[in-house]
């Protein structure tokens, strides 16, 4: 059928239509949303200043209610092991603490400093001082009767290379609304376009972009190959509210699954907010009543 004869069947077929009410629909692709498969409770004591003393077990994560004119503190930082097991930055026991996948408590490693951040480096772990931002690697020796913690200061030239590698070089294109890039520069990423990052939305406005990390080998359903954004965005309201969404691109920069709606009501802001390990995301979540890890799977399970 030529342009002219197909004109002529709109102009005789659409008013038709439109008077029997009738509309013509295209159906947009609906995203599927990451599933929610675990929420990992880990042993907690909550504090007061004035209050208790501060002791917990050593099963126990301290968190601090410093009241309304101090911020709370607690565990910041997380990283996810080999074994799918955790180890957490708990800054007032000093030290770090491992957990096993269902959150059971394993061993410390005692530090003598109050460490923010802790990320796995081999067999060794890169820990950042919460008070002094100065950089360490610490190690667990596990002996038979008890395990020795030792740290040692970082050499300058290994400090936050895998943290770059995982999050690029995220940027915000000023001068287009809810648009950005991610540069994934090192890795299995080196050498490719720009990861280009939008979010559909009229009434909020995306405030910060974050690089969480390229994926690979999850192999079902959503690719070989996977890169996992974060966004915040926020509505120019007299009360802002900050919403944050997980956005799952293919290696075609194609978006397969998000997550519309993380939870974000911290009660401590975490440094280290998410972690991939195999094909699992994985959130730290600390709340009044305790610390959690959300857990969503990067699988297509449909």
């Amino acid at each position: 059928m030529n342009w002219i004869r197909f004109r002529t069947v709109l102009q005789l077929v659409l008013p038709s239509a439109m008077a029997a009410g009738c509309l013509l629909r295209y159906e947009t692709p609906v995203t599927p949303n990451l599933a929610l498969v675990d929420v990992i409770e880990l042993p907690t004591r909550l504090v007061r200043t004035g209050g208790a003393a501060m002791t917990a077990g050593e099963n126990e994560l301290v968190l601090l209610d410093a009241g309304e004119e101090e911020v709370p503190q607690g565990p910041q930082g997380f990283d996810v092991l080999e074994d799918g097991s955790f180890v957490i930055a708990d800054p007032l026991g000093e030290r770090l603490a491992f957990y096993d996948s269902a959150g059971v408590y394993l061993a410390s490693c005692e530090l003598g400093l109050a460490p923010q951040t802790v990320t796995r480096i081999g067999s060794q772990f890169e820990v950042r001082g919460l008070h002094t931002g100065a950089w360490y690697r610490a190690r667990l020796l596990e002996g038979e009767e008890e395990s020795e913690c030792i740290v040692e200061e970082a050499p300058p030239e290994t400090v936050g290379v895998r943290a770059a590698e995982e999050a690029g070089e995220a940027e915000l294109v000023r001068d287009t609304v809810n648009f950005g890039t991610i540069d994934w520069t090192r890795g299995s990423r080196a050498n490719r376009q720009p990861l280009e990052v939008s979010y559909q939305s009229d009434t909020t406005r995306m405030v910060s972009l974050q690089g969480v990390g390229p994926v690979t080998g999850v192999n079902r359903g959503f690719g070989d190959e996977l890169m996992v954004v974060a966004i915040e965005a926020a509505s120019p309201a007299e009360t802002i509210r900050v919403r944050k969404e997980i956005q799952v691109y293919d290696e075609t920069n194609r978006l397969v699954a998000l997550v519309p709606d993380v939870g974000v009501d911290y009660f401590i802001a975490p440094e280290t907010e998410f972690r991939i390990h195999g094909s699992k995301l994985y959130q730290l979540y600390p709340q009044r009543d305790g610390v959690r890890i959300n857990v969503w799977s990067l699988e297509d399970d449909e």
